[in-house]
């Protein structure tokens, strides 16, 4: 098995024209899966080589375990020369393998005596006592799930087009890697209404596709509408 990690930058300042006003809201963007596959079947193929993806992994274990990673104390993955923006991919491969790395779970020894993201995270989500968080206090968790935001949840914790960025962008293990923003990115008025409709994705114009894709929104589609709304309401009411 050949298991990667495809950096990312940190996140994106996006712009969405709304009613004859520019807002802007962070997002994710996700790592260039397509890129990467083509440069790899392209590479391998011509030393014989043959590729498979694999899905449906428990990647970030498999990223720790294999040493290309370890965990931090808010559970998420950490690789050398990325912090934790990164995405993981896995394939099967006839590409011989010579030796075998297989260790136990490994936590990032930065976060030893380290408590600033459990004292940013919005939500509480993440615990003093262990690397293990609350899923379902989580923002992320709350955000990529469709339907209404639980009662408890305050608005202002609102932040991100989906996700959460708190803990990371504060975290000292990422502090080489978070001025890695894009800008440029802009959603005209009507590719707002297009996103704000919960129209599906396959009737989405092929720019909004685009869009869509580099941001990482087409996963979490039936959420994004919500969300916006709430960024939105934020917005005008500050």
């Amino acid at each position: 098995m050949l298991l990667l990690a495809i950096p990312h930058p940190a996140y994106a300042n996006v712009v969405f024209e709304k009613q004859r006003k520019a807002y802007t809201f962070q997002s994710l963007v996700m790592s260039d899966f397509m890129r990467t596959d083509q440069y790899l079947q392209e590479t391998l193929s011509s030393l014989g080589y043959h590729l498979v993806s694999a899905v449906d992994l428990p990647m970030k274990r498999l990223a720790v375990r294999s040493g290309l990673a370890v965990y931090g104390r808010n559970n998420i993955t950490y690789s050398e020369g990325m912090g934790s923006f990164l995405s993981l991919a896995a394939y099967f491969s006839d590409i011989p393998c010579e030796s075998e790395d297989w260790s136990e779970i490994r936590l990032a020894k930065a976060c030893t005596n380290c408590q600033i993201c459990t004292k940013n995270c919005p939500t509480g989500a993440i615990r003093k006592e262990r690397f293990l968080i609350h899923n379902e206090r989580c923002l992320s968790y709350l955000n990529e799930s469709p339907g209404e935001f639980p009662a408890w949840l305050p608005e202002t914790v609102h932040h991100t087009l989906y996700d959460c960025l708190r803990c990371q962008l504060k975290c000292p293990m990422n502090k080489d890697h978070v001025n890695q923003v894009i800008e440029g990115i802009r959603f005209s008025e009507n590719e707002t209404q297009w996103l704000l409709s919960g129209c599906a994705y396959q009737y989405f114009p092929s720019a909004l596709q685009e869009k869509a894709d580099q941001l990482g929104l087409t996963d979490w589609l039936p959420a994004i509408p919500r969300n916006l709304k709430v960024l939105f309401k934020l917005s005008e009411n500050n």
